[in-house]
């Protein structure tokens, strides 16, 4: 205000002619001397000069406290303006601590004939005229009452508030912030800031008159439900009047300033300060406000919290039901009750009927004995495991440490990649990029991540981590597998079930299949599920047809579903987008009949070479042209396909001359002038070089 004169502004409950004011201070600063009073029925637009002048307030008083002559308003006003024009130190601010502003009649006299009482005196005599005044001690506190909740820096802060539809409770009347609700005046009157305190089972709710909610502390916020939730404790705070409102016997009832956007919030806070010491003050009774009794408000609360107590104890239907991260109940039919019950839970409002809501506590209280299984991992199908506390999944990296792949944890980045998918046959867990098991995590770090190619994993077994829904991965009986946020895999021993050994297990509905062989598209897949063929992605079978020479690959083409434990060749057409590293995605679908009577076989774990007798082919993309050659590595991958025993031929050849189902095989023979000789353009040649020509309609590799 600068240096324009400080002053007091007040709204009485009704307007009035004539009126006095009582006044009492806490120390001999900066005390008013003169005081000049503006009337208003707007609360805007105030008079322009004084209908009152009261000078000399120091000779009408005590230090301690001071009160006015009759004051005439010179008409019917019901808001005033005090202005402190003169304090007895000259400033501009004024002090006191108490303000009182009483209407004329008997009681009013028995004021200025006491001048001398003591400050508690006057102030229970104003009491006796104006009504109640907050209470200062908690057998003051009338369930019958209405209330309001005021912080001691209720000017900045603003008071506690319950607008329309709101679910968190922000504060209004305070200066701080930019927020929606500062523009709210502060307004006793308004049910919108008041509140009643309700008593079940022997401890205290608040309850919002406007919303005909109890206040709750959810993450921090003070938040309305329908259901008494959460208990307050009304403590004496450090100052004389003022109280704590603890949420649950802790977290203290604030109204905080810094809430940006959203204004004043009330939030939990565990420091004594200037937003959290209330007054608590009548404004009128409950049947004025339109509310229940406190005997009915009572009984309502305790319906809700014996119902609140019989739910706690059931399992929450969302984690009942079939597949991996939900539970089987003993008693059949226990998620079509409990998904009757939660509705109801969720949908209860203050109009919901008593004999409603203690029907449903009986039932809910009759589902306790029931117990829960675990539901497991089902062998022969393709997971993903993710940690339970973080946004972090288990991958296959093609990293070794010696001759072992490492295992890694990253952020899940929504990418449907090879690395974390793995099969599950039963006893072990293998990796679908690798086809490497997941070894045992003994303390011999050898065992730690997947195994060498041919070596046999660790047996894994499935427990119940201590978050609801989620899994311990135990190596042999006796590991159990970490998530930390870390990228290192480690293990501890079977008992720990903390959070960091908990795992969600998601399946596998579409199957990220590798196509990697440039421009040719092609690549092979044997796969333990069933897969849906999608537009423009074919798959055979093949057999090895004819005879002799004229030995050839044929390729029968699968129709709608790939069998598991079927090998096939994919072929993939250039409308087909690819994902990351060449993949396309199968979609995984019911089971169907493996198809028998192929040439190709292969497995489900990567495989030594040498464990395969006679000539090994696999596909293979060299100068000669896409098809079967012979194998030279060392190891087989797993969900791979390939030729065993193709009995000396230097290859199959695929066959591109549109008819996509015949694969030549590849001899090395001498032209003859009986067989004319073709390039691959359809030209005929004179004499074939090294290479691949056309002779008889099948392609021949000349050497």
């Amino acid at each position: 205000m600068g240096s324009d004169p400080h002053y007091i502004q007040v709204k009485l409950s009704s307007a009035q002619e004539k009126v006095m004011f009582y006044m009492s201070r806490r120390n001999a600063n900066n005390r008013p001397k003169n005081i000049s009073v503006y009337v208003s029925n707007d609360g805007e637009t105030f008079s322009d000069s004084p209908v009152a002048e009261i000078p000399n307030l120091e000779g009408r008083s005590s230090v301690q406290d001071c009160f006015s002559p009759e004051i005439n308003l010179g008409g019917s006003y019901q808001y005033l303006r005090f202005v402190v024009t003169a304090t007895n130190t000259g400033t501009q601010f004024f002090t006191a601590s108490e303000f009182y502003v009483l209407p004329i009649n008997e009681e009013t006299s028995k004021l200025t004939k006491m001048a001398g009482a003591t400050p508690s005196t006057l102030r229970a005599i104003c009491t006796e005229i104006i009504g109640a005044q907050p209470i200062t001690d908690l057998s003051q506190l009338d369930l019958s009452k209405v209330y309001t909740i005021k912080p001691q820096e209720y000017a900045s802060r603003g008071v506690l508030y319950a607008p329309a539809g709101a679910e968190q409770l922000p504060a209004c009347g305070g200066s701080a912030g930019n927020a929606a609700n500062t523009g709210v005046a502060i307004d006793e009157t308004s049910p919108a800031q008041q509140f009643a305190f309700v008593k079940a089972k022997e401890k205290y709710y608040v309850y919002s008159v406007s919303e005909k909610k109890f206040m709750t502390n959810a993450s921090s916020k003070a938040k309305i439900n329908y259901r008494p939730a959460d208990y307050v404790t009304i403590d004496p705070a450090s100052l004389e009047e003022y109280f704590i409102i603890k949420f649950n016997g802790s977290n203290f009832l604030n109204v905080s300033t810094g809430y940006g956007d959203n204004g004043c919030a009330v939030t939990g806070w565990n420091n004594e300060d200037g937003g959290n010491r209330m007054l608590i003050a009548p404004v009128s009774d409950l049947a004025s406000a339109s509310l229940p009794t406190a005997e009915e408000l009572t009984a309502f609360a305790e319906a809700c919290i014996d119902l609140n107590t019989s739910m706690a104890e059931l399992r929450d239907p969302q984690y009942i039901g079939t597949g991996v991260c939900k539970y089987t109940a003993s008693q059949s039919g226990y998620k079509e009750t409990t998904e009757e019950l939660f509705s109801f839970y969720n949908n209860l409002t203050n109009e919901t009927a008593l004999t409603d809501i203690t029907t449903r506590t009986a039932t809910a209280a009759s589902l306790a004995g029931v117990t829960f299984t675990l539901n497991q991992p089902e062998a022969g199908k393709f997971y993903r495991f993710k940690g339970a506390t973080h946004n972090r999944r288990l991958y296959s990296s093609s990293v070794t440490v010696g001759s072992n792949q490492i295992l890694e944890m990253g952020d899940d980045t929504g990418t449907n990649t090879s690395t974390s998918v793995f099969y599950y046959d039963g006893t072990h867990l293998i990796s679908y990029k690798t086809g490497r098991a997941i070894g045992a995590f003994t303390t011999d770090k050898s065992t730690w991540n997947l195994v060498e190619a041919g070596a046999t994993g660790a047996t894994y077994t499935f427990g119940e981590g201590s978050i609801i829904g989620t899994y311990t991965l135990t190596a042999n009986g006796s590991r159990n597998l970490y998530n930390g946020v870390s990228n290192r895999v480690d293990a501890a021993g079977s008992d720990n079930t903390a959070e960091p050994y908990c795992w969600t297990i998601q399946d596998v509905t579409y199957l990220p299949v590798n196509v990697n062989y440039g421009s040719a598209k092609y690549s092979t897949l044997i796969s333990p599920v069933d897969l849906n063929l999608r537009d423009n992605i074919f798959a055979y079978t093949a057999e090895i047809a004819g005879e002799g020479d004229n030995r050839y690959l044929h390729l029968n083409p699968v129709t709608g579903v790939i069998p598991h434990g079927t090998p096939v060749v994919l072929k993939v057409n250039d409308e087909v987008v690819r994902g990351a590293d060449d993949h396309v995605y199968l979609e995984v679908t019911s089971r169907a009949e493996t198809l028998a009577g192929t040439a190709l076989t292969g497995g489900y774990e990567t495989i030594l070479a040498s464990s395969v007798s006679g000539t090994i082919y696999t596909l293979q993309n060299p100068a000669a042209g896409i098809g079967f050659y012979p194998f030279n590595g060392a190891t087989l991958a797993g969900f791979k396909a390939y030729m065993p025993n193709g009995s000396g031929v230097r290859g199959f050849l695929f066959n591109e001359d549109g008819t996509e189902t015949a694969i030549d095989g590849i001899e090395s023979l001498t032209a003859t002038p009986e067989q004319p000789i073709y390039d691959l353009s359809g030209r005929r040649v004179q004499k074939a070089g090294k290479g691949l020509y056309i002779v008889g309609g099948k392609k021949v590799f000349f050497k």
